[in-house]
């Protein structure tokens, strides 16, 4: 029996030190407290398809424009070389300009060189004329072959121009057929680039909700992730310290260092609750209904990765 009532007695003195140390623990005062979270961010496809690299995993930090996912673009970039055929062969039966408009210069060349031709012969004819060694009916059938010539040339350069304005019409009405397929090439190629997914922003990876291999389509979700270099600390202050706050005010973060002791840090109010919220209860008497709190959101730096979603915090106003 006594060997029990020391033992009772020992018992009673441990939870009595216990409870004396949790007593004498220092807790500062502070004006509000919460939880921190971070701006999630939803990161879908854009194209339809396979999956074929899902480059990243929960929990790690990606940078801005890595590669996250890459979906398979086989049946784009067959459509697209169904299109490039498809435009090549309509550029093959382009008329050319440049053939048409050489004949045409040959032709002139050759009606030139007949007119100079018949015009030394004309100049031969007249000083022969005029020694009486030719007749006026040679003189005049030779100047009638000079006109001729002269008119053959500029019905060859009339005929010239004609075919410069057909071909002009033809080509700029076959250089418009290939448009809608420009166009459709221009939608497959933004297809193809979308088709791979990279980070908007740096952070880390919270959730990923589909692996290679998984069919998606576009607007489906394929990974959460979440920017925890600026994260925030929604607390809730009681109704009577309010009026102490404002937007954009300097506060005082503490958080529990691990040590018995609190991290102290600074941040900034960047939204306050426009109205007042009872104190969760899930029986509500009238004592409690005057127990009103206020819902604010404090922005952090957090470069070091100190501050978890979800990690409780303090603030003192």
């Amino acid at each position: 029996m006594k060997t029990d009532s020391n033992s009772h007695w020992s018992l009673i003195w441990t939870i009595l030190c216990i409870a004396g140390i949790s007593c004498n623990k220092k807790h500062p005062d502070f004006d509000g407290s919460g939880a921190f979270f971070a701006t999630e961010i939803v990161i879908s496809a854009e194209t339809a398809g396979i999956i074929t690299d899902m480059s990243v995993a929960e929990g790690d930090q990606i940078a801005p424009g890595q590669t996250i996912a890459l979906i398979d673009t086989t049946l784009l970039h067959l459509q697209k070389s169904q299109i490039l055929a498809q435009i090549r062969s309509l550029e093959s039966g382009l008329p050319d300009l440049h053939t048409q408009i050489r004949y045409f210069d040959d032709q002139i060349s050759l009606a030139q060189t007949k007119l100079e031709h018949l015009e030394k012969e004309r100049d031969r004819i007249q000083n022969l004329s005029k020694v009486n060694a030719a007749t006026v009916q040679q003189v005049d059938e030779i100047s009638n072959q000079v006109v001729q010539a002269q008119m053959q040339i500029e019905i060859i350069k009339s005929q010239k121009q004609a075919q410069i304005s057909t071909i002009s019409n033809q080509r700029q009405s076959h250089l418009a057929r290939p448009l809608p397929y420009a166009a459709q090439l221009d939608l497959i190629s933004e297809q193809i680039k979308r088709a791979v997914i990279t980070a908007p922003v740096d952070g880390i990876v919270l959730s990923v909700y589909n692996r290679e291999g998984e069919y998606t389509t576009p607007g489906k979700p394929l990974l959460k992730m979440a920017r925890l270099q600026d994260i925030k600390l929604k607390a809730y202050i009681p109704a009577h310290v309010f009026s102490n706050i404002k937007l954009h005010q300097q506060v005082e973060i503490r958080t529990d260092d691990g040590s018995d002791g609190y991290y102290i840090d600074s941040g900034r109010i960047t939204w306050i609750s426009p109205k007042a919220e009872f104190t969760p209860k899930s029986v509500q008497t009238p004592d409690v209904r005057q127990n009103q709190v206020y819902a604010v959101e404090v922005s952090v730096a957090n470069p070091e990765g100190r501050y978890k979603i979800g990690m409780y915090g303090e603030i003192k106003l």
